[in-house]
């Protein structure tokens, strides 16, 4: 179903296509805010909780569809996982209270209704909003820029692994008194030493499945 709903999305936006064109400057402006502060405002209140490092990265993309939140949560080293249950629990917040909420705030402008729940809450809030006619549009323009712009946000601002200029590996016999001749290769411990102290131990090979 995927593929109809994308051209349900579509037609949407291009039957809206003069009312898009007219407020162009607030769809550019609302998805690079939200996109920014999605990532970054999780991030600090994760932080400011307590939440750990790992966990506030998992947390980060919430605001975006579920593939592609998945996508920008291993970029940055986070959990998958959680990630998914994360962009789940926000859309259906948004689905359910983004609207009401919208109103009671006395927020009538269906350019700002659409962008705000698309923003905020991806596919799910979207879809709540479809029988709003101005502000579906909006909404679904934003839950694809958004995404967008929070993937290629993220690439640019992932970890990125350093030169490494040294490299040393050692192999070092163990003591046991239970080591005899002749050495195999599982009497040896490996370990590299990369640039920066950063270490790891290597896992002998077997070469024509000879241990020797």
């Amino acid at each position: 179903l995927l593929g109809p709903a994308v051209v349900s999305l579509s037609i949407s936006m291009f039957q809206k296509r003069q009312l898009v064109k007219e407020n162009f400057q607030e769809v550019v402006v609302a998805s690079s805010v939200s996109s920014a502060l999605g990532l970054l405002g999780t991030s600090a209140m994760a932080k400011a909780v307590g939440i750990s490092p790992s966990l506030a990265i998992s947390l980060a993309p919430r605001c975006i569809t579920t593939p592609l939140a998945i996508a920008v949560s291993s970029m940055l080293g986070g959990q998958p996982s959680i990630t998914a249950g994360a962009v789940c629990v926000t859309g259906l917040l948004g689905a359910n209270f983004g609207a009401t909420l919208l109103t009671r705030a006395g927020y009538d402008d269906p350019v700002t209704r659409g962008l705000s729940v698309g923003a905020a809450s991806h596919g799910l809030g979207t879809a709540a909003i479809k029988e709003e006619k101005d502000a579906f549009p909006f909404s679904a323009i934003a839950m694809a820029t958004v995404g967008t712009l929070t993937i290629n946000f993220s690439a640019a601002h992932r970890p990125q692994l350093k030169v490494v200029e040294t490299l040393t590996v050692s192999f070092e016999r163990p003591t046991s008194k239970a080591v005899q001749s002749p050495l195999r290769q599982r009497d040896f411990t490996l370990k590299a030493v990369f640039a920066e102290g950063c270490a790891t131990d290597l896992v002998p090979g077997y070469e024509n499945n000879n241990e020797n």
